[in-house]
């Protein structure tokens, strides 16, 4: 879906190829099966250390100086095309868990993340770029918007 939107606001065309897994998706492009392929920094850093894959672009507004495989890889705003996704992970409750253990969940949530180990983790595993800690409202906002967006994919893709 991320490609699918990205050829749309470039104005390229792409075809759609669906494999039921990312393992799959890397494995097609490591074996030359699919030209292009979109993944995480985490996922997709070594690969690209070893020369098996090229970076062409990046879906952010701000160069990733983080990583030196990165730090000349354009940008997708920098070619002029206003799409960006993030890679972000979260956690869940159900929704009719009792008030106290949400806030008790929330701030163990927020104090680990603002650990120096937790701090050298995402450093290390490239989960440090982008967006930091988002609570609970701000993260269910972002979840919804980012839903809304795919949702549209989805059903441009004739997947909904």
């Amino acid at each position: 879906m991320t490609v699918n939107s990205f050829a749309q606001e470039a104005g390229i065309k792409t075809k759609f190829i669906p494999y039921p897994s990312g393992a799959s998706v890397k494995a097609a492009a490591l074996g030359e099966e699919v030209d292009i392929y979109v993944d995480k920094v985490v996922n997709v850093v070594n690969y690209i250390k070893s020369g098996k894959v090229r970076p062409i672009v990046v879906f952010h507004d701000e160069k990733i100086d983080e990583v030196e495989e990165l730090k000349d890889v354009p940008t997708t705003v920098e070619k002029g095309v206003d799409m960006t996704v993030g890679s972000w992970r979260g956690f869940v409750i159900k929704k009719d868990a009792p008030g106290e253990v949400k806030e008790y969940l929330t701030k163990q949530m927020k104090g680990a993340s603002e650990t120096e180990e937790y701090k050298q983790f995402a450093e290390e595993n490239y989960v440090n770029i982008g967006e930091e800690y988002l609570g609970p409202k701000e993260f269910k906002e972002k979840m919804e918007e980012e839903y809304q967006e795919f949702d549209e994919i989805s059903k441009e893709l004739g997947i909904k």
